[in-house]
């Protein structure tokens, strides 16, 4: 018997999003990996659409962001390290 890989699609907005926020989402799914363990690969990407059905692009909103590259918040680089540890192929720090 063959297995066969059956998808749907789905018309799925692009959301813009604040750096701060998207840190305190990964931040949250590393916390939580034991949950979300599977679907922890997919931050090494560049969205994180699998996890909220939503597709956020990290380019478009570290290029829209007023802030830059540069994070000055002690406790969201604490979050970035601890993401940074957890998942340390994760391509979205290059963002920040």
């Amino acid at each position: 018997m063959q297995k066969t890989n059956q998808s749907v699609s789905t018309f799925i907005p692009k959301v813009q999003i604040h750096p701060s926020a998207l840190v305190n989402i990964a931040y949250y799914m590393v916390q939580y990996s034991n949950v979300l363990q599977p679907k922890l690969g997919i931050l090494m990407g560049h969205t994180i659409s699998d996890v909220f059905k939503i597709d956020i692009s990290f380019e478009a909103i570290y290029s829209n962001s007023p802030e830059g590259k540069e994070i000055d918040d002690k406790k969201t680089q604490e979050k970035i390290d601890t993401i940074s540890r957890a998942i340390p192929d994760c391509k979205f720090l290059d963002y920040i």
